[in-house]
Parts: structure tokens; sequence; C-alpha cells
């Protein structure tokens, strides 16, 4: 993630919980590499959660979306009802 050529995508923090969680990677990455929380901040595009963000087209995740059209070679999210049943 802390690639200068990667384009990290990420919800928005204070917006979204996924944001807020994504930002927390970054405090802790920083934990392990100091100045890592200010590369990742800066560089981490706020593609969803905001009043702005484009709706999933049917059948699609919103992420794999943004990906696929070329907004963010990676998302930062995280998925509440993985693993339930």
């Amino acid at each position: 993630m802390l690639d200068a050529n990667v384009k990290l995508g990420t919800s928005t923090p204070r917006a979204d919980p996924s944001g807020d969680y994504a930002w927390e990677v970054f405090r802790k990455a920083d934990s392990l590499r100091p100045g890592a929380f200010a590369v990742l901040a800066g560089k981490a595009l706020q593609l969803t959660g905001g009043p702005n963000a484009p709706a999933a087209p049917p059948g699609r995740t919103i992420y794999g979306t943004l990906v696929a059209e070329g907004k963010a070679d990676i998302f930062l999210t995280y998925c509440r009802a993985c693993g339930r049943r």
C-alpha cells in the first residue's frame, strides 16, 4: 500500500465505518514503519461512503467495480456479514 504507484481506494472516514477502520490500519502501519500514516492518509482515495459516492451496479460490489474501472488498484474495506450464516 505504501508504493507510490499503487492507487489505494478507501471509504470516507467519519462518514462510513470502513473509512474509520482504514485509518486505524494506517495508524497501526505507522507503529511498524514511522511515517506510514502520513503516506497512506495522503494517498488514500476516499471513493465510497461519502455523500457523492457512486452506487454499485446490480449484482456487483462497488469496491470491485471501482478497481475494475481503474479508479483504484486495491481497495481497503471490510465485510460485516462475511462468515455469518
